[in-house]
């Protein structure tokens, strides 16, 4: 029992110290702190912290420059990328402008509507110092105003930027833009001050403005500028920045390597009171003909060489009074080497000079313009059409003048045209060579259009196809011509619509050349309605 006895005792002792030394530690433990403490309303919050942490509707206090104004509100910054606009409906004792420079604080309420961060409900603007810190306008392009993402919360909205470049009216807007020296545009807000800027419309200038508005409509960005004409500084470029700008055009403008086709450039877009001539020592190649009035370019008229000659062409440059000053770039004029259709098309040539055998021949529907469809020698795959006139129209009836057949091989040098329908135009050299050769017509291995996924996939050009039971119908209500077309369609519905996948392209036979190599019977037969029916 006294074992007993001890062992109780022993159990409510030590019971007892774990009670007191667990009281002894809850009351020497602090209270945890508020890990989102409220702040304190009389005390500003940077506005950077508001633009990243409010929400709208949330209550405001912020104390800042103001360094901007228009009719509605102002611009206030504090630090860094605190920029915020004050939609400010209380009665101020002067106009707003006048009030920039000056740091106040302001309370309202904070709203971000389509992303656009605003003080509104503004219940009190207090004058902190009549002269605080204006930030600096920062030069930038409009590329990186027009570029920047309106749903950033920082260092985008209201950025006060500093800019060069040119005023202008959109004619078809007329709304009044900006453009950079590299030639991006941005317009200004309606509420800016568009007879100040339109007072200084073509000039080059430099300006400050605000980054203000974005337009969920079309997603474009807008300035405000709300300066006086005294503001828009007239900035031209200087001699030494015309002629750096000028040697990097010209760079990009004349090919080093001149092979046909060439013009100069009479003028520099970038800056209006640029004026270019030209000069050469390739005089028995080069012919550099007259600038015709209004024109842009001069052209040049391009002999070739028995072999590649090097030379020089010389811009000399007007830039409004300063003395004029010359560019000299060195040239190749190259001779017009000779190669398979194949090659001509892959070379980038814009003058090729090649053989191929003549395989068709096509017209328009006046039969002013004709086209000779030519295939390569070697890889029947590679077809392209020679575009040429009649035999009485001088410049191009150089062909009609061989009078070629299927199956002749023809030498050829013209233009490469590459956009549009790819072909070799204004021909300048059409021979016969007196060979023959087999004309290819591969159909089984064509492309067969049977159905609206294959006519709306198919890029189509210079190639044969298969036509898997096409839907046809003339081009005219009333009885057709030889100048008239039959339409094609993969179904009722879609003949004489565009197809491929640019949807670009539409399909049609003219009814003179099929007539004239299967008659007109061949029409009858098939029973086609005419447009309408």
């Amino acid at each position: 029992m006294r074992h007993a006895l001890w062992f109780k005792r022993l159990i409510i002792i030590t019971l007892s110290w774990v009670v007191l030394l667990g009281f002894v530690a809850c009351s020497t433990t602090d209270p945890d702190p508020d890990p989102d403490p409220d702040p304190d309303p009389d005390t500003p919050t940077a506005i950077t912290t508001v633009l990243e942490t409010y929400e709208s509707g949330d209550e405001v206090l912020v104390e800042g420059t103001i360094y901007y104004a228009q009719d509605n509100g102002f611009y206030l910054y504090d630090t860094g990328q605190g920029f915020i606009f004050v939609n400010n409906t209380i009665e101020l004792d002067s106009p707003l402008t006048d009030h920039i420079g000056r740091e106040v604080s302001v309370a309202g309420t904070f709203t971000r509507s389509a992303n656009r961060p605003t003080i509104t409900d503004v219940t009190d603007i207090t004058v902190v110092s009549e002269t605080g810190t204006l930030p600096t306008a920062q030069p930038t392009t409009v590329a990186a105003l027009v570029n920047a993402d309106p749903a950033q919360q920082t260092g985008v909205w209201y950025r006060y930027v500093d800019l060069r470049g040119e005023i202008s009216i959109d004619e078809t807007t007329m709304q009044t833009m900006f453009t950079d020296d590299a030639g991006t545009q941005i317009p200004f807000a309606s509420g800016a001050s568009l007879d100040a800027l339109a007072a200084q419309v073509g000039q080059r200038v430099a300006l400050t403005a605000v980054l203000a508005e974005y337009s969920t409509i079309g997603a474009e960005w807008r300035l405000m500028f709300t300066g006086t004409e005294e503001d828009i500084v007239p900035t031209p470029f200087t001699l030494e920045e015309v002629e750096a700008m000028i040697a990097t055009y010209l760079d990009d403008a004349v090919p080093a390597h001149i092979l046909g086709a060439l013009t100069l450039p009479a003028r520099f877009e970038g800056v209006e009171e640029v004026s270019l001539t030209w000069d050469t020592d390739l005089t028995d190649y080069l012919t550099i003909l007259p600038l015709e009035e209004g024109a842009a370019h001069y052209d040049v008229e391009v002999l070739f060489p028995i072999e590649d000659t090097e030379g020089t062409l010389t811009a000399t440059v007007t830039y409004g009074e300063f003395e004029p000053f010359n560019i000299e770039l060195s040239v190749t004029v190259q001779q017009l080497a000779e190669m398979t259709l194949a090659d001509a098309l892959d070379s980038g040539q814009s003058i090729v000079l090649f053989e191929a055998v003549v395989i068709g021949f096509a017209a328009t529907q006046t039969d002013s313009m004709r086209s000779a469809l030519v295939q390569d020698l070697n890889n029947p795959d590679i077809v392209i059409t020679v575009d040429y006139g009649r035999l009485d129209d001088e410049d191009y009836g150089l062909l009609t003048a061989v009078d070629p057949s299927i199956g002749d091989v023809v030498r050829v040098a013209g233009t490469y045209r590459q956009d549009g329908r790819p072909s070799i135009v204004d021909p300048f050299v059409t021979e016969l060579t007196g060979e023959t050769a087999e004309a290819v017509y591969d159909f089984e291995n064509a492309p067969v259009l049977d159905g609206q996924e294959a006519w709306e996939s198919f890029p189509g050009h210079n190639t044969f196809v298969r036509l898997v039971n096409p839907y046809m119908r003339y081009s005219t209500s009333a009885a057709p011509s030889a100048t008239n077309w039959i339409r094609l369609g993969y179904d009722a519905e879609s003949v004489g619509t565009n197809f491929g996948p640019d949807n670009n392209k539409s399909y049609a036979f003219l009814i003179r050349p099929v007539d004239a190599m299967m008659g007109a019977e061949w029409r009858d037969m098939l029973d086609i309605p005419l447009l309408g029916h």
